[in-house]
């Protein structure tokens, strides 16, 4: 549904900010409306993940 979505607003003449879980996989969408699509990778690498602290280290 929000590729859909985005392709509707596309259509119209709007700017996306896409995201997915992969960025190539809206390369089809940037192929077809170039700088209206702001294709955005929706996983974070897990070096930026924070690792939840034991509830004992908490104060």
């Amino acid at each position: 549904m929000g590729r859909c979505c985005a392709e509707a607003a596309l259509a119209h003449g709007d700017k996306v900010a896409a995201a997915a879980r992969s960025a190539a996989s809206l390369d089809e969408l940037v192929a077809g409306y170039g700088d209206a699509v702001l294709p955005l990778d929706a996983v974070l690498p897990l070096e930026m993940e924070s690792p939840a602290r034991p509830p004992s280290s908490r104060r």
